[in-house]
């Protein structure tokens, strides 16, 4: 009979110990990450022009759509992403004709959780790491994006959330 109890005492033990264990196990499997490389779709907050930009200005685009991963969501939709301005010119006539040029970078994103996520403007990292805005590919006098155009911001590096 001691024997018995002493038997149902360890397994009564080592059961505990084994459902203490499993949370642990799980929320460790469970954890959600973000991989380099991931595009998320971002827009213009406001309209930015190549005659009224300059180089270094702080830019601001919002989240399009939510960021998901094993069914959480990691970054939401309309979070603001950071970006600047690397290279503006405006369109000048004088003795000689410049073209208008924009051209601009993305920084960051905040995460629901607090996480800064760093973005770039390309699929894989490369030292061309920005967007050239061309409209119809052709060379207009002015260079412009606005709130209506939506762009593809990069995740730069590996997150576990």
């Amino acid at each position: 009979m001691k024997d018995d109890h002493a038997a149902l005492r360890r397994f009564s033990f080592g059961a505990a110990v084994v459902l203490l264990l499993v949370p642990l196990v799980s929320s460790t499997a469970a954890a959600a990450q973000l991989l380099d490389g991931t595009p998320i779709q971002v827009r213009p907050v406001n309209p930015i022009t190549s005659e009224s930009a300059s180089n270094g200005q702080p830019l601001e685009f919002v989240v399009v759509g939510d960021i998901t991963a094993n069914g959480k969501v990691l970054i939401a939709k309309g979070t603001k992403v950071a970006g600047v301005v690397v290279d503006a010119h405006p369109s000048h006539w004088s003795w000689t004709h410049h073209n208008a040029r924009l051209v601009f970078k993305f920084k960051s994103v905040k995460a629901v959780n607090g996480q800064v996520v760093m973005l770039r403007a390309t699929p894989s990292r490369t030292s061309d790491d920005r967007v050239i805005v061309e409209r119809s590919r052709r060379r207009h006098n002015l260079q412009w994006t606005t709130e209506g155009d939506t762009y593809e911001a990069y995740v730069d590096g590996d997150y576990v959330f």
